[in-house]
């Protein structure tokens, strides 16, 4: 596989290399499988046809489709499926927007300003796309309840801002609104990125990266901004390019992990104690690009990974690692 050269760091003044091993540290994966080449930009994971198993869909950026890989509970995926879905852009999020307990997939669509809804029928099968038409392009969809109201929202990052979509639960969303967050600098972000999303106490909570470094905010329970809560530095944000949240040793708390520069190698895990978030590094010199934790696939309570080849001068593959 071809290889994009790598930055030369100084080690002496790296804020990654100076983080501690972490204890259950990864010095290889055990298994690792290339899964035919794609343009693929992004993943997302989930039990989306309810069988209890881990399923992971690949958006490619230059097919109109979708490329499904259905778990099986063993680690392993079974053959992938193609599901159409127009030209796709940087990203692809999974959620339950109508309430019906099955998931939809959300996709942003490559060459206009539309996010695009499969709506999930049960049985692996999707029916006809429902397209949510925006300003400007929509990117990074994600899907949860921002607003604590029972019903599934839709978020996006927009060229001016962060944004989200009230939803009413049968696929109609209201105009988008900015979520305009002004943090410690005291200046209005100008670089941002929405890593995960999970649940709060009053609605969603969403794991923001920004010129501040990486935090936890929480929705105010009317669809604004609430508490933030720091996770990662600046220093340290400004060295990784991209995160996730899981669960891997099922303490009900989760962990935030993140990824080295494309090509360097680290993959570092941040968990909270004493009221703090600490870093470690999990494994250095993984030969990960652009990195999405899975959690755990296979049942063993070790850390799963799939990640995805995406540079203009390597070959483009859907890798799935297995942790030892």
């Amino acid at each position: 596989m071809a290889r994009c050269a790598a930055p030369v760091s100084d080690e002496a003044s790296d804020p990654i290399r100076a983080l501690p091993e972490c204890a259950d540290r990864l010095r290889s994966f055990d298994s690792t499988r290339r899964l035919g080449p794609r343009e693929t930009t992004d993943v997302a994971v989930g039990d989306v046809d309810a069988d209890g198993q881990i399923d992971a869909f690949f958006s490619n950026q230059l097919e109109e489709s979708l490329t499904v890989y259905w778990g099986n509970g063993r680690g392993l995926l079974e053959d992938p499926v193609e599901i159409a879905a127009g030209r796709v852009g940087t990203a692809v999020a999974l959620g339950d927007l109508n309430g019906d307990g099955h998931k939809e997939i959300v996709v942003a669509n490559q060459d206009d300003a539309r996010l695009r809804i499969l709506p999930g029928l049960g049985d692996r099968r999707f029916g006809n796309p429902v397209d949510v038409w925006q300003s400007e392009l929509p990117q990074r969809p994600r899907v949860l309840d921002w607003d604590g109201d029972g019903e599934a929202d839709l978020m996006f990052e927009l060229f001016t801002c962060t944004a989200w979509r009230k939803g009413d639960g049968k696929f109609g969303f209201a105009g988008h609104q900015c979520l305009t967050p002004v943090f410690a600098s005291g200046v209005k972000r100008t670089k941002s990125d929405i890593l995960a999303v999970t649940a709060g106490p009053k609605g969603g909570r969403i794991l923001y990266a920004d010129e501040d470094g990486w935090q936890w905010v929480e929705a105010d329970g009317r669809g604004l901004l609430g508490a933030r809560e720091p996770v990662v530095s600046k220093e340290l944000a400004a060295r990784l390019s991209s995160g996730g949240f899981a669960d891997v040793d099922g303490d009900g708390q989760g962990e935030v992990y993140g990824w080295e520069q494309p090509f360097e190698g680290a993959l570092v895990r941040f968990t909270k104690e004493g009221g703090a978030w600490h870093g470690c590094r999990v494994g250095d010199d993984l030969e990960l690009a652009l990195g999405v934790v899975a959690g755990d696939l296979d049942g063993d309570r070790k850390l799963d990974v799939l990640t995805c080849d995406s540079c203009t001068q390597c070959t483009s593959n859907h890798i799935v690692s297995r942790g030892m």
